[in-house]
């Protein structure tokens, strides 16, 4: 199965059970353990609302069932898989996300898609120093 039919970002339900960590049970708990991830308190002002907005979209995947799929970037990726990955952000990654984001200069269709695969993407690209090109119809 690929992200072709699917919208970008969506949830896809599979069947069975994948062995996997147990998801954060209550969004608030996760939202929380991102914001302090993220260092929320110690953004400025400017940024601080998008950079809460990545901190809700990291508190979403935190919190979906190990069984769930992921899209990312036209991929699909076990949520426990992302959720992975997503451990691994530090302040620096959403920097870098923010500034991709307020670099994009044409309309995002889908921008919890777009901030998904951003965030995910810098993990693997803020110490290598390499960039992925996006697709500008996102």
């Amino acid at each position: 199965m690929d992200c072709e039919n699917k919208q970008s970002n969506d949830v896809i339900s599979c069947d069975g059970n994948m062995p996997g960590r147990r998801p954060v049970t209550s969004f608030r708990t996760a939202l929380g353990r991102a914001r302090k991830q993220a260092e929320i308190d110690s953004w400025d002002r400017s940024v601080r609302a998008l950079a809460d907005e990545l901190c809700k979209i990291v508190a979403l995947i935190y919190v979906l069932p190990s069984e769930n799929h992921v899209c990312i970037g036209g991929e699909i990726y076990p949520a426990s898989v992302v959720a992975e990955v997503f451990e691994d952000l530090t302040p620096a990654h959403f920097d870098e996300a923010i500034k991709r984001l307020e670099a994009v200069k044409v309309p995002i269709t889908n921008k919890r898609a777009y901030m998904t695969t951003v965030l995910f993407n810098s993990v693997f690209e803020l110490e290598s120093g390499d960039t992925n090109k996006v697709r500008s119809e996102w």
